[in-house]
């Protein structure tokens, strides 16, 4: 998040980047972006593809619109462990959710070099869907193996993993991240990337049950977004 400020701060403060005119003042593309790099099985993952519209108000300052459609998954932590002799066996829950999502941001731009700019800024989204919650099964069984040629016995271990289809369930997604990038603009379309570090709250409720509702951020899974889009 400080490096965040920071680089915002460098752009805007600077006389150092050279300018130029440029007549388009709207960009209208396609963008998707994900976060499952760093979410591992820590984290949620939220992977979103969408449309996204750009006005540049003035020379530095602009505001972006997004709609899109995402897909959120979680794979917690084992929830409850069961010991039966020598056989374990661990379950957790495995979220899959679709939902639509809406945001909206301003952007601030710095031409670093020709064609070449550096932009930050802040934006928030919001979504609704719906989804399934799973239930994944993990067993382990000590076992013991014979080596049919010597005879000798080596103690060791099975697994299995068993998936169980479950409830349906809403979720309510909301978050707010800054963010910086770099862009190449060309003449008529503009193709670049972007990092985001989203604040997030989301509201996951079963069917028939009450809502789990969770406000998260981790500094460490970061979004990463790439774009296309069309210069007029």
């Amino acid at each position: 998040m400080k490096f965040c400020f920071f680089v915002s701060l460098l752009l805007f403060s600077t006389n150092s980047f050279a300018q130029s005119v440029d007549s388009a003042r709207y960009a209208l593309g396609v963008f998707g972006e994900t976060n499952g790099m760093f979410s591992n099985n820590q984290n949620a993952s939220v992977s979103t593809a969408g449309i996204q519209y750009n006005k540049q108000v003035k020379k530095y300052f602009g505001y972006k619109l997004m709609l899109g459609y995402a897909a959120y998954g979680d794979y917690p932590g084992y929830g409850v462990t069961y010991i039966s002799g020598d056989t374990g066996r661990g379950k957790h829950p495995n979220m899959h959710m679709d939902l639509g999502m809406i945001g909206g941001g301003v952007t601030f731009e710095r031409q670093f070099y020709r064609k070449l700019y550096f932009f930050a800024g802040f934006e928030l989204r919001v979504g609704h869907g719906h989804g399934y919650i799973d239930t994944s099964v993990t067993t382990q069984y000590n076992i013991q193996r014979v080596d049919p040629v010597t005879g000798a016995v080596a103690n060791g271990t099975y697994t299995t993993v068993q998936d169980k289809a479950g409830t349906k369930a809403d979720i309510t997604y909301a978050g707010f991240s800054p963010s910086f990038g770099l862009k190449l603009k060309l003449r008529r379309f503009c193709i670049g990337t972007e990092f985001l570090n989203y604040c997030t709250y989301r509201s996951i409720k079963p069917a028939q049950k009450s809502a789990d509702a969770l406000f998260d951020f981790d500094s460490a899974n970061i979004t990463q977004r790439l774009f296309v889009q069309y210069r007029f």
